[in-house]
């Protein structure tokens, strides 16, 4: 208590200081059962006071400590998994046509949370297809309600609320089933990704009305070669400015080693890498609509026209793999600055894409008035306060600002 106190008090502190509270009081439990195992309990006479030198004390200690070590795990692991249950997440499987990184449907079945106190819990179900849905993604026939295809990344995919309050199911919920809503979404994916998931769609008989398109900051920028860096198991594109053409790059194969699937049996190491954040082999992500900057690289003016570019090319690739769906770019808010009472102004995607829509006839939905006006009537953060995903007011506000366009372009029935 007295080096928890002092970590507490003193400006510098210990280097622990920053651990999760179960991991120090483990270090001190262990430590302070160690020293009393270690000594002769019934005749209070501990080896290191002993008079007598005590035989090979060093591996005594370090058994000692490696039978504590074992119970203690074992005790951790329980607490993981009962009391602050740590996040299961599904186990990514790629898709063999294409390459798409989607979750296995082995695994259908779970509890995510997140931050250390496993604040936000929420249960994931991986459909046959393996997507995270509560319900099969099969063909859409002539007779059956219009679809409406949500594509994104993480936020879409939905892992950090129950299905029922995703974006595609409220779609689904506010038009009484009159439309359906599916969430098409993985995390990391890039405009690279959405090309894919649009020949998906025709391949498997999904053939949207709609296709809504989810842009968060930086997703333009990380979506190319030579700007951000590419993860070898997702698509890219790569962009030669003088020609103005796009090359694909195909993603690399993905393969779950064993060992990894024998680490995440372990709530405990569940727990260290992906609630405490002690990971050292994440790399760096874009906090969605969140990271506080004073310039982002797709405010360039150089960068511009690159963009411009993308979106167009992306139009190309949905557009030749769904000809009949109409196409929407649904842009992100920035909800910090919502949050912290400011003025927010359009993501740097907008007015590009609004250029390039007025010119190809696609849909532009910026979320930034929608989510704005919901903060100030009600005061309900969109997000977690420890993670920058939509909670599932935000699912909500995003969901009731695309129906909203839906009705206006006759596409769902007025509430």
């Amino acid at each position: 208590m007295f080096v928890e106190w002092g970590m507490r008090r003193h400006p510098h502190g210990l280097a622990i200081g920053g651990w999760p509270v179960a991991v120090r009081w483990t270090i001190y439990l262990a430590l302070i059962l160690a020293f009393v195992v270690h000594g002769n309990v019934e005749s209070r006479e501990f080896v290191y006071f002993s008079s007598e030198p005590a035989r090979r004390p060093v591996l005594r200690l370090l058994a000692r400590l490696a039978v504590f070590a074992a119970l203690a795990a074992a005790l951790l692991e329980v607490f993981f998994r009962t009391a602050l249950p740590a996040s299961e997440s599904p186990i990514p499987w790629q898709e063999p046509t294409l390459g798409l990184l989607l979750y296995d449907p082995a695994t259908p079945t779970g509890v995510f949370t997140s931050g250390r106190l496993a604040e936000q819990r929420a249960t994931w179900h991986i459909n046959a297809q393996g997507w995270n849905a509560g319900i099969d993604y099969g063909p859409v026939g002539p007779s059956d309600p219009p679809l409406i295809a949500v594509l994104g990344d993480s936020q879409i995919e939905g892992l950090y609320v129950d299905w029922p309050e995703n974006i595609a199911a409220r779609l689904t919920a506010l038009s009484g089933g009159r439309i359906q809503g599916r969430a098409y979404g993985g995390s990391g994916y890039p405009l690279a990704s959405f090309a894919l998931v649009g020949r998906y769609l025709a391949q498997t008989g999904q053939a949207p009305a709609v296709v809504a398109v989810t842009i968060n900051r930086g997703d333009f920028y990380y979506s190319i070669r030579g700007y951000g860096r590419p993860r070898p198991t997702m698509p890219t594109w790569s962009y030669d400015a003088a020609t103005g053409a796009f090359t694909h790059h195909p993603p690399g194969p993905y393969r779950v080693r064993t060992v990894r699937r024998l680490l995440r049996a372990s709530a405990l190491v569940r727990y260290l890498f992906f609630n405490a954040g002690i990971n050292p082999l994440a790399g760096d992500t874009v906090e969605l609509g969140m990271v506080q900057r004073d310039r982002w690289p797709e405010a360039e003016p150089a960068f511009q026209p690159v963009m411009a570019a993308a979106a167009g090319h992306l139009l190309d690739e949905l557009r030749a793999a769904l000809p009949a769906a109409r196409v929407v770019f649904v842009v992100e808010a920035d909800r910090r600055a919502i949050h912290e009472d400011h003025t927010p102004a359009p993501l740097e995607a907008v007015p590009v894409l609004r250029q390039v829509c007025q010119a190809r006839g696609c849909g532009v939905l910026d979320l930034t008035p929608a989510m704005s006006a919901a903060f100030q009537a009600d005061g309900q953060p969109l997000n977690f306060p420890h993670n920058a995903h939509w909670n599932a007011h935000g699912h909500d506000v995003a969901a009731r600002a695309l129906y909203q366009w839906l009705v206006g372009e006759g596409i769902a029935p007025p509430t």
